[in-house]
C-alpha cells in the first residue's frame, strides 16, 4: 500500500458535534487537506505545534447522521479536552473504512470506538 502524504492544515471552528457526543475533533480547513486523499476513516498521528506526533483518528467527507458538508476532523484518541490550535500537522497511516449513514447518534458512537480500537491496533498502542 502506498503511504499516505503528511500534511499541516489550519483549524476551523465545527459545530462541536464530537463534544457533544464525548468524542472531541479538531476541525481542519478543508483547503489544507489534500485533494486526492480518498474519503473515509482513517488511522493516523496528528501533531499539534512542535508536540510529538500522537495516535488518533481521522474523518475525512461528509457527515450525514448530522446532516452537514464534508469535512476533516482529527480525535486524538483517549483526549477528554483538545485545545483550539492554530495548525496540526496529519500523518494518515492505514486507511479504515467508508463513511457511512447511521440511522442513530448511538450507533455511530458505537461504530467510532470501533474504529479507535482498530486504530490503536494499528498504531500499536494499548
Amino acid at each position: 500500500m502506498e503511504p499516505y502524504p503528511a500534511f499541516t492544515a489550519g483549524t476551523v471552528r465545527g459545530y462541536g458535534n464530537g463534544k457533544m457526543i464525548g468524542i472531541p475533533t479538531i476541525n481542519l480547513s478543508m483547503g489544507n487537506v489534500p485533494k486526492d486523499l480518498p474519503e473515509g476513516v482513517y488511522a493516523c498521528r496528528a501533531s499539534i505545534g512542535q508536540n510529538e506526533p500522537a495516535p488518533a483518528t481521522m474523518h475525512l467527507g461528509p457527515r450525514p447522521v448530522f446532516g452537514q458538508e464534508s469535512s476533516c476532523e482529527i480525535h486524538f484518541l483517549d483526549a477528554k479536552d483538545i485545545p483550539f490550535p492554530e495548525t496540526v500537522t496529519v500523518y494518515p497511516i492505514q486507511w479504515l473504512r467508508d463513511i457511512r449513514n447511521f440511522s442513530s447518534k448511538e450507533d455511530l458512537v458505537r461504530q467510532i470506538l470501533a474504529d479507535n480500537d482498530e486504530a490503536r491496533g494499528i498504531l500499536a498502542i494499548s
